[in-house]
């Protein structure tokens, strides 16, 4: 072993080659956007801001339309995006249907979901899984504002990128985009290998649904693990088209 990996591991780091072994999912979504030319992305399950500020401080430059039903989330996304005008928020979530439906909010926003927190999550994050309000969203697909929305880009120019954080809703945004997806050569998913929320997919049956659609893994990055048992909770996953 080399003198500097020796003295990283005396500070309990370790020394990686980023652009061969991409450790990071920051250091995989630069390298591959560079690689795709990524030029707009969706960002499902907005949020607060937390992964349009990822992007950024990683260095992307581009377009972003943020889609988020949350209202008080709205509230704050809205005041972020007055100074970034190439950041757009629509205030309505993606899924397989035109619809209204009822959402739980959770004590910590990043929790909330169309689906109820089950026993476990509840347990393994306290007081910030529980549901404190429902609030009644619109749910539009994402083929049905596809157009309307890149209608300022030129087709032969647009390369988009889909990243979804909805909390075990994931599969119902790409059934919403089964149109579109054949313009986006890559996307983010946020899995759960333990079950967080009652009747969310199975991590293999969401793998399984992504290679159905033509997509093979790209990246895999630990997001949380239960250190009460040592198990993986949860991972976000980056497919690419396959050729």
């Amino acid at each position: 072993m080399r003198l500097h990996h020796r003295l990283a591991r005396l500070f309990g780091y370790d020394l990686v080659h980023i652009r061969r072994n991409h450790p990071t999912v920051e250091a995989h979504l630069g390298l591959l956007f560079e690689h795709l030319k990524v030029n707009l992305v969706f960002d499902v399950g907005g949020n607060c801001g937390q992964y349009v500020q990822l992007l950024r401080d990683n260095g992307y430059s581009g377009h972003i339309i943020s889609f988020e039903p949350v209202a008080e989330n709205v509230e704050q996304l809205n005041r972020l995006a007055t100074d970034d005008k190439r950041w757009l928020i629509c205030p309505y979530a993606l899924g397989a249907a035109n619809e209204v439906l009822e959402i739980n909010v959770a004590q910590k926003s990043t929790f909330s979901s169309f689906l109820t927190p089950n026993q476990y999550a509840e347990e393994l994050f306290a007081k910030k899984a529980p549901v404190k309000d429902v609030e009644r969203v619109q749910v539009r697909r994402l083929d049905d504002v596809y157009e309307e929305l890149t209608g300022s880009f030129e087709e032969s120019e647009l390369r988009p990128f889909l990243k979804m954080d909805t909390q075990g809703y994931d599969l119902e945004v790409l059934a919403g985009a089964q149109q579109c997806l054949t313009k986006i050569n890559a996307f983010q998913s946020e899995l759960s290998i333990l079950p967080l929320y009652e009747g969310m997919p199975d991590y293999i049956q969401s793998l399984q649904r992504f290679r159905e659609l033509g997509y093979g893994l790209s990246g895999l990055y630990q997001v949380t693990r239960d250190h009460s048992t040592g198990f993986l909770v949860e991972v976000e996953c980056v497919m690419q088209k396959l050729p």
